[in-house]
């Protein structure tokens, strides 16, 4: 095996071994059901707005993951109705997780994914969010 072949093999992390990495881990944050929608576990329905926006985006994330007609971005749009906060105030929130780098500006206007290589870090800042209670 030349250099090549063996850093491919070895180094490279694709997306899908990332969440499966994970998933044990996720799988306590939301349920799926058959119609692709997400029901957020109990413990987070009170979390504040950036820490339900980056449990809803990474389960976007796995929902894409098992239907590829499904996009892993969500709009700002999904969220202006969950929360009882202006628009500028949502687009200041995925700001400030885009800076963390956990979310990413996707294609097209106010359309943003999950950063899967940060994956352990989002669901670390998910989990404090319950360790603080």
């Amino acid at each position: 095996m030349g250099l090549e072949e063996h850093i491919q093999e070895e180094m490279y992390v694709d997306a899908e071994s990332l969440l499966e990495d994970e998933f044990d881990r996720a799988k306590g944050l939301f349920d799926i059901y058959d119609d692709n929608t997400v029901a957020i576990a109990d413990e987070f329905a009170d979390a504040d707005a950036k820490t339900e926006i980056l449990v809803r985006l990474t389960a976007q994330q796995y929902v894409a993951e098992a239907n590829e007609d499904i996009d892993p971005a969500m709009g700002y749009d999904s969220f202006y109705d969950r929360f009882e906060k202006d628009e500028s105030t949502i687009r200041s929130y995925f700001g400030d997780l885009v800076d963390d780098g956990l979310v990413e500006k996707a294609e097209g206007k106010g359309r943003h994914r999950l950063v899967v290589e940060r994956l352990g870090d989002v669901l670390d800042r998910v989990e404090s969010t319950t360790d603080d209670e």
